[in-house]
């Protein structure tokens, strides 16, 4: 590549027709805007994912977009780029190809124009790596629970019916929260200072003293796994990291954290995994996506320009990469060209994602039952399909979705802010999801 950066200004005209249209066009920006509508939300989501495929093409180091819309009707939109290297023709090409598919637009309704991109510069001047950022989830599904994030900034979770002593509905009193982390047991997030934030009693100081007073109330001779002081342990080492982008795991047992520097950080891994092959994953700069299976034995990273990077799993073959999701048993990857890929199913021949075309989000779940890892798509239509490719009813339109860890429940989030989850959920998911949609 050569030294010097050129940048693009892509103006996407022309619009695509999701259902009814409202007078007037609105210039939405997702970084300053403050207020939110059923629209402004997916179209936050459409920049933000836009943007993030656009950046895994060769040469493309940093990228931006800003949509108009009126009504539910995308205008047009405006898509800034940071290009490296001298075969601008064939990153133009690339974009032009991809704009056009994911907006049904024809090519005659893009153009590409080159002009600086001040956010990806530094105080000096100089051009800086602007990391992955990885989607902002708003929904997450773990073991027996669900929760999302609406549109105030406030979290609401449910537990499945039954699952100790707790609330059918309960809210978590957490501030400026930027997106949720799947978690296998309770809901965390990240703040926006780039902090992981924890439900009440998790902390390091209040597991603390969970265990003294477990202590006291044993006979002087019981003997005390290193359980509790394991998870003491990490708690405290994520308490210290800040500038986080995401993070994988299960706190307070294990977790992988992205920084915003596209660097990683660790707590309990390891203990899971070699040794070497932990500071050999911990090596890896610009990391713009991570998945882990069995508490890090088995790592993906995903690299800038969509190459991947393997620890413990076998990923002969991928490549052009947009994201990367685990399951209990498997490791998926999500292809530039909307195709699913995955890491080998130990517990059988076959495990097929051939039928899943055109795929822009996939979320992977869990069924106790057949120990299957239940895997679906969003599909450029919004329309959600499993790993057959067989059309999933009831949920169409769809921004994001994510499915449980243990029956394989989908949870989604469509395009008007509108929560949908699967008919034989349990009643709190139920009840949460009615709740949600009659408050908005």
């Amino acid at each position: 590549m050569g030294n010097d950066k050129k940048r693009i200004l892509l103006a996407i005209g022309g619009c695509i027709i999701l259902g009814f249209t409202l007078a007037g066009v609105i210039m939405i920006k997702s970084r300053d805007k403050e207020e939110v509508d059923k629209n402004s939300f997916y179209f936050d989501y459409l920049e933000t994912r836009i943007a993030t495929e656009i950046e895994t093409i060769d040469a493309v180091s940093n990228c931006e977009i800003n949509i108009s819309y009126s009504g539910n009707t995308i205008i047009s939109a405006e898509v800034y780029i940071d290009v490296e290297g001298e075969e601008i023709e064939n990153v133009e090409a690339k974009i032009m190809n991809y704009v056009s598919v994911v907006f049904e637009l024809p090519e005659d309704k893009i153009s590409i124009i080159y002009e600086p991109l001040l956010s990806s510069q530094s105080d000096s001047g100089e051009n800086t790596y602007s990391p992955f950022l990885k989607d902002k989830d708003r929904i997450v599904a773990g073991n027996y629970y669900i929760a999302v994030l609406d549109d105030e900034g406030s979290v609401k979770y449910a537990y499945q019916e039954g699952r100790g002593d707790y609330l059918e509905i309960e809210e978590l009193a957490w501030e400026n929260v930027a997106c949720l982390i799947e978690n296998d047991d309770f809901p965390v997030a990240i703040s926006e200072s780039g902090k992981l934030l924890v439900p009440r009693g998790k902390s390091s100081e209040e597991l603390l003293q969970e265990f003294q007073e477990m202590e006291a109330e044993l006979p002087l001779d019981a003997v005390l796994g290193t359980a509790h002081f394991d998870h003491i342990e990490t708690a405290e080492k994520v308490e210290a990291w800040d500038a986080l982008e995401f993070a994988v795991g299960n706190y307070p047992h294990y977790v992988l954290g992205v920084q915003k520097s596209g660097m990683l950080c660790e707590a309990g891994i390891s203990g899971k995994a070699e040794q070497e092959q932990i500071d050999a994953v911990l090596s890896r700069q610009n990391v713009r996506d991570v998945a882990m299976l069995y508490g890090g034995e088995q790592i993906v990273c995903l690299e800038e320009g969509g190459s991947i990077y393997s620890a413990g799993a076998r990923t002969d073959g991928w490549a052009d990469m947009v994201s990367v999701e685990a399951g209990k048993v498997m490791i998926f990857g999500l292809t530039a060209d909307g195709k699913v890929v995955h890491t080998e199913y130990p517990f059988a021949k076959d495990y097929s994602t051939e039928n899943m075309h055109d795929i822009v989000f996939i979320a992977v779940g869990h069924d106790m039952d057949t120990n299957m890892d239940v895997l679906y798509g969003i599909r450029k239509d919004g329309k959600v399909v499993d790993h057959l490719g067989q059309e999933v009813t009831g949920f169409e339109d769809m921004a994001e979705i994510d499915v449980t860890l243990t029956g394989g429940i989908i949870l989604g989030l469509n395009k008007e802010g509108q929560l949908v989850i699967s008919e034989d959920a349990d009643i709190n998911f139920q009840k949460l999801v009615e709740e949600f949609n009659r408050v908005r």
